[in-house]
């Protein structure tokens, strides 16, 4: 293989491992979407009945900004670079709450008081869980980095593994909102 100074290797074209199925984006907020492709390519990206176009960057990466979309779903996003298309749907614009600590954080549902009534009546499939699994970092990981996370969908086969106080903290939050 023949490497010529100033050629940029072509990265496969792709979103940031957070832009999955299931996702939740937050409402009412411009939503930045990020990902890789061929430097100088178009990146066009579709939700809903916004349409906006980027440019990837000389180092592959490419970035397009959203206007801010109203609660609803489910959608689908679409996003285009030449004849190379992503296509997510079951996409919710809602809230996103970040729940992090330590030991609380993590106590499952299937470990909480009333675990096995709780599970047999979690039927909230606007309720989501991004689910990162644990990883020891000594270095900055990089957003493109796939580190295995993963958006779950509210349901009895599921809910089990949410984080107890994540999935009373989401249940009170949607009968209030």
């Amino acid at each position: 293989m023949l490497l010529l100074p100033g050629v940029v290797n072509a990265k496969d074209f792709r979103l940031a491992p957070i832009f999955q199925e299931h996702m939740v984006l937050q409402r009412n907020q411009p939503l930045l979407l990020w990902g890789e492709g061929a430097p100088g390519e178009k990146v066009a990206v579709q939700l809903r009945d916004q349409a906006k176009v980027g440019t990837v960057e000389a180092d592959g990466s490419w970035q397009v900004l959203m206007d801010p979309e109203k609660a609803g779903g489910p959608f689908s996003l679409e996003v285009k670079q030449g004849e190379k298309k992503i296509v997510f749907s079951d996409i919710l614009i809602g809230d996103v709450w970040l729940c992090s600590g330590q030991s609380n954080m993590e106590w499952q549902v299937r470990r909480s008081s009333h675990a096995e009534q709780t599970i047999k009546e979690a039927h909230d499939p606007q309720i989501r869980l991004y689910a990162q699994p644990q990883r020891a970092n000594y270095h900055p990981v990089s957003n493109m980095e796939d580190t295995g996370g993963k958006w779950v969908l509210c349901s009895p086969e599921s809910v089990s593994n949410f984080s107890a106080v994540g999935y009373f903290f989401g249940q009170d939050l949607r009968k209030k909102l």
